[in-house]
């Protein structure tokens, strides 16, 4: 039998997932419901009333996903479509330094030089 160009087994797909790094939001509670955090590369739908949180869960994750392979993060990159003009760009930054104040802080206490490398590249610009 040929198998088909591109074609993965069960078991191979299995692996790949056991192995893909998630996305954390920030909140250990919500990263435990949804086994670890938010996987790449699938659509993860987060729904409810206004005013609940899904704009800013969705900014997060798109600074999150930054996070250095060696911190323990993705290490991607994010496009973030606002379809409804609510995206706030000064509260993006806002996150983003606070996030690269975390993980500088992270990577100096583990005193790993590969950790406060990968950090240092980690910027808001």
């Amino acid at each position: 039998q040929r198998a088909v160009a591109g074609a993965k087994s069960a078991s191979n797909i299995l692996r790949e997932e056991q192995a893909r790094r998630v996305i954390t939001t920030g909140a250990a509670e919500l990263d435990a419901l949804l086994g670890g955090g938010v996987a790449p590369q699938e659509v993860t739908e987060f729904c409810g009333v206004p005013g609940i949180g899904k704009t800013q869960l969705g900014m997060q994750l798109a600074v999150n996903v930054q996070i250095p392979h060696e911190l323990g993060g993705v290490g991607g990159h994010a496009i973030y479509i606002d379809t409804e003009g609510s995206l706030i760009a000064e509260r993006v930054v806002d996150m983003a330094h606070a996030l690269v104040g975390e993980v500088s802080s992270i990577a100096a206490a583990s005193n790993n030089p590969q950790k406060v490398y990968a950090a240092k590249q980690l910027t808001v610009d």
